[in-house]
């Protein structure tokens, strides 16, 4: 099953930092607590490789005011 998350990203001070909005495995959304650690873990890794975080990027898709993009983080 797919893990899917949907989050925002913004920068501050030149770093991205990751709000995760949504996080579900297939069609089960999980607890507060697992998007929280998400979250915490992708925001600890960004700032320990000075906002670099290598990406594969499947797929985007362009709609009214938002940009969705698939991939995966490695």
């Amino acid at each position: 099953m797919p893990l899917i998350a949907r989050a925002d990203v913004s920068v501050n001070e030149g770093v991205p930092v990751i709000a995760v909005n949504q996080i579900q495995v297939g069609e089960m959304g999980l607890p507060d607590f697992v998007r929280f650690e998400l979250e915490s873990q992708l925001n600890r890794l960004l700032a320990q490789r000075g906002g670099e975080l290598p990406v594969l990027i499947e797929e985007t898709e362009l709609s009214d005011g938002r940009l969705t993009v698939g991939g995966n983080i490695y």
